[in-house]
């Protein structure tokens, strides 16, 4: 398995930490705490359930200080709830059955963060549903936003060029120890700017519904400029720094000695630059979540002994999973390698939508030998466009959660 180990240990492109480039190179994203990685989706994680719902939050704003009494109406209070600010639990009073008070903690700085509801069999959450500014009052909050996207996080108008990269990903491995790491969860988060160019950081990616043998990672051919000591991503009450790094191709910026709790699924991330104006940038990444179920079940085996026992039909392969419905996208990657696991012998990238379902074709599958091992990444992939103030081009802002496992060719 020395070629496996040593794949494992390559850098992602660009040094960015590209989370489906260090799944080509063979690191897999992945995602969720039980044993496997799945995800426990609990009821409403996917939008309100029948039960908790909230209805107005009043007052829908106040300083960065904290101390703003708000009281969020709704219904189903009643029961033995929580109360969430981003990702904060905060104490509350119950007024009535249908009212509810808090107290906002202090943050330190502007950002507008999500409101949660839950009582752990429904809950109720409002995107940016409570707003910390030291200015002027905000826009409102969308009523019941549960899954928002398309927020430019600019007040001017964009220029259609790409001026920088946002990532953030949830990485796990079904069976570390197949591959010789020592951590089978591993969460990064970069950042890159860069003068605007025509180009995308994600054109490279096959169209919806297909598959493409063999992929080659690309990105546009830029110099990463410097904006500072520091980068921040912000949700809620959480801030991650991202601190500068140079290298071949200029200045990015890395988070390092993250956990699995800093990866906040379901949750927007703000982009602040202290040391550059007009570089900051609401909701320039949203989180997507993990799925509760896979199929084959049987690629996620955990133990040495039994991993690469999933067959993998040359015929063609369908995997399943649990649909999420966002306006994010599905992709499969599988990376063969003889039966010694020394050399690779190719890869299938397959992207789909979100849909619960995705099929790799045997025209794809026909040409590896049987006993072939397979390294299998199914990833949820997320990418928000916003508009950077300074020069009006576009931030593409990446978010992943997968999770690996593996397989063998019969």
């Amino acid at each position: 398995m020395h070629q496996l180990v040593t794949v494992l240990n390559k850098h992602p492109f660009l040094n960015i930490g590209a989370s489906l480039a260090v799944a080509l190179t063979g690191v897999v994203v992945g995602g969720g705490c039980s044993g496997i990685g799945l995800d426990e989706m609990g009821p409403g994680e996917s939008g309100v359930v029948d039960g908790i719902q909230i209805s107005s939050i009043d007052p829908y704003y106040g300083p960065t200080s904290g101390n703003t009494t708000v009281t969020i109406t709704g219904e189903g209070f009643d029961s033995d709830i929580e109360v969430m600010f981003g990702n904060a639990e905060l104490d509350f009073t119950r007024i009535t059955e249908d009212s509810i008070v808090v107290t906002t903690p202090f943050l330190g700085f502007e950002s507008a963060v999500d409101v949660t509801v839950l009582d752990g069999v429904s809950e109720d959450t409002w995107i940016d549903g409570f707003t910390f500014t030291d200015g002027p009052p905000p826009d409102p909050p969308d009523t019941g936003g549960t899954y928002d996207t398309g927020n430019t996080g600019s007040s001017v108008d964009g220029t259609g060029l790409t001026g920088g990269l946002i990532e953030m990903s949830l990485l796990q491995i079904a069976c570390p120890d197949c591959f010789g790491v020592s951590s089978s969860i591993v969460v990064s988060a970069s950042a890159a700017f860069h003068a605007p160019v025509a180009e995308s950081w994600v054109d490279w990616l096959p169209t919806s519904g297909s598959c493409q043998a063999n992929p080659t990672v690309s990105g546009p051919n830029v110099t990463m400029v410097d904006v500072g000591e520091w980068v921040y991503l912000n949700s809620g009450s959480r801030s991650l720094g991202l601190r500068r790094n140079s290298g071949d191709s200029g200045v990015t910026y890395q988070a390092s000695d993250l956990g699995e709790t800093d990866f906040v699924r379901t949750a927007h991330y703000d982009v602040q630059v202290p040391e550059s104006t007009g570089r900051d940038i609401s909701d320039a990444l949203l989180t997507p979540q993990g799925w509760s179920t896979i199929e084959p079940s049987s690629i996620l085996l955990t133990s040495p002994m039994s991993a690469f026992s999933a067959p993998i039909s040359r015929q063609g392969q369908t995997f399943n999973w649990t649909p999420y419905g966002g306006s994010g996208t599905f992709l499969i990657l599988l990376t063969v390698y003889n039966s010694a696991g020394t050399n690779t012998l190719g890869t299938v990238l397959c992207r789909g939508e979100d849909n619960g379902s995705l099929h790799v074709p045997s025209s794809f599958l026909g040409g590896f030998p049987r006993n072939g091992l397979v390294a299998i990444t199914l990833m949820r992939y997320q990418v928000e466009s916003s508009t950077i103030d300074s020069n009006g081009s576009t931030i593409e802002g990446v978010a992943s959660i997968a999770v690996q496992g593996t397989g063998k060719i019969q």
